[in-house]
């Protein structure tokens, strides 16, 4: 458990540390270009469009110094865990199937009653531009968060209840991080969509121990737009995702033991 805990230290110490290089990255060359150049410095606000290399240069030096930590310490790699090579994409199917309606069910709710669950400033965004942060965000979830930390909890061969309570502890300062300013909509973001989803996550990988299952269970979820408007095609969506999100859990509770490897003969 204390290499869990070290794992944790340690991502938020890189956390810090990718926004100290940026910064003084991008100073250094804003300082070359010229004052004028400086985004936002003619209209006091930065647009969308001048703070995309930013979330660019962010995603990739983010990804780049947790892969390279993580990696060449032999932290965490990416295994299919319990799953049988030749089941993957199935299994990969059925897990994604719960989560994926969830969270259209969830964001197709929320837009239509009006509720912003994202931080404001980051509300202007469009899909495209916010998909750099949604993929480092998965990254870091699936290599990170479920392949190290929770991986090293489970090893620790503590009682589940215990692991499950210590991994929220963990993981929910920065899911609180990704909810919007507002302290009421802050934790219905994190009550009505990022606890279930964490305890969803908790179980498939306590049964898979697959990071490369969690990672395609995070990316496809992650896909669905925020807005999604605010008309009775809204509502259709979200009847849809619960449809979507009823059907993945009867596939996945009925098929996944076939999909996996006996316990004597795991591998990873």
């Amino acid at each position: 458990m204390l290499k869990a805990i070290l794992y944790f230290f340690l991502l938020i110490a890189e956390f810090f540390i990718t926004i100290l290089i940026s910064g003084f990255c991008f100073g250094l060359y804003y300082a070359y270009l010229g004052g004028d150049h400086i985004p936002g410095s003619s209209k006091g606000d930065m647009s969308t469009t001048e703070a995309f290399p930013f979330i660019i240069g962010f995603s990739l030096l983010a990804t780049l110094i947790i892969w390279f930590t993580f990696h060449k310490g032999k932290f965490s790699s990416f295994t299919l865990g319990k799953v049988k090579s030749e089941n993957k994409w199935q299994l990969m199917l059925y897990g994604s199937m719960p989560m994926l309606g969830f969270t259209l069910a969830y964001y197709a709710l929320m837009s239509y009653l009006g509720i912003h669950f994202i931080p404001k400033e980051m509300s202007q965004f469009g899909f495209f531009q916010f998909l750099p942060l949604m993929l480092v965000g998965t990254f870091i979830s699936a290599y990170v968060f479920y392949g190290a930390i929770l991986e090293e909890l489970l090893k620790s061969g503590k009682k589940k209840w215990v692991v499950l309570l210590v991994y929220l502890l963990m993981i929910m300062p920065t899911t609180l991080t990704a909810g919007s300013g507002e302290e009421m909509t802050l934790w219905i973001f994190f009550v009505l969509a990022a606890l279930p989803c964490t305890l969803y996550g908790f179980w498939l990988y306590c049964k898979t121990r697959s990071s490369i299952v969690i990672f395609a269970v995070y990316l496809i979820s992650n896909m669905v737009p925020f807005n999604l408007g605010s008309n009775w095609v809204t509502i259709l969506l979200c009847i849809l995702g619960l449809g979507v999100m009823g059907y993945g859990f009867y596939l996945i509770k009925s098929k996944i033991e076939p999909l996996l490897i006996e316990e004597e003969e795991k591998e990873y």
